[in-house]
């Protein structure tokens, strides 16, 4: 690895041979060496070797794999494909690590729906970054559902920040929506304090209430019970107590 790390960085093309060959060697951790040597030298005309072994039959080959397809430089769209196609759940941590450096719009976007594809906990680094950071709302909002949808307790912090201060109403709905997957407590007060402001959208409202009965707990049911008794002006609290009758 020394030697070939060596060639990489006197950007010479007569590494590109000694690759090909560790690519086409019938022992696994040879090919993963052939992997590290690609992602090192970052050649696009090796990209068609990588991404070949996105589908090898080692799955140890196939995860160095996505994490040098993830580090490649250029179009990430054909890494990311793959990723998606071959539903590898060991992707979840190199593609939530991608998602905190991507700078195309396009591919963050893809990236997170690939961690929901993929369906597993162990992005919430990724996802916390786009929520807390992403420009688009469409992106923020995308990334708070699939914190929810993936069960990232990790998220707690960036979904309640998110349901209070962002200023995007539909990433405020899914962050209220993700944090009754979570079914936490810890959600509780921040889902409170949203359906008990009048000045809160009402499809806002009705998130954080309907998060409140999908956390189903001693303590969400007396968040319920406060905010059904405290009328407001738009009758908000009704709507509040008819979902408390639903649970009993």
């Amino acid at each position: 690895l020394a030697a070939l790390g060596a060639m990489s960085d006197l950007s010479s093309d007569t590494i590109i041979p000694v690759l090909v060959r560790l690519m086409q060697e019938s022992r696994p951790i040879y090919r993963i060496y052939g992997l590290e040597g690609i992602a090192a030298y970052g050649d696009q005309r090796l990209t068609p070797f990588l991404y070949t072994a996105l589908g090898d039959d080692s799955k140890s080959v196939r995860l160095y794999a996505i994490k040098a397809a993830a580090d490649q430089p250029g179009d990430k769209r054909a890494s990311l494909a793959a990723v998606y196609d071959f539903r590898e759940r060991g992707a979840v941590l190199p593609s939530s690590r991608q998602l905190t450096r991507e700078r195309e719009p396009e591919l963050r976007m893809r990236g997170v729906d690939v961690l929901l594809h993929l369906g597993a906990p162990g992005g919430s680094a990724g996802l916390n970054h786009l929520l807390r950071n992403d420009t688009d709302p469409a992106i923020r909002a995308r990334a708070a559902l699939a914190l929810g949808q993936v069960r990232e307790r990790a998220g707690l912090s960036a979904l309640s920040r998110a349901l209070q201060e962002d200023e995007a109403e539909n990433v405020r709905v899914e962050a209220a929506g993700a944090l009754g997957l979570l079914r936490d407590n810890r959600a509780v007060a921040p889902l409170l304090e949203v359906i008990r402001k009048p000045t809160e959208p009402t499809e806002v409202r009705s998130a954080a209430a309907l998060a409140l009965v999908s956390i189903n707990t001693r303590e969400s049911r007396t968040a319920l019970r406060v905010a059904a008794a405290s009328p407001d002006p738009s009758g908000f609290h009704r709507r509040v107590q008819q979902l408390l009758d639903n649970l009993r």
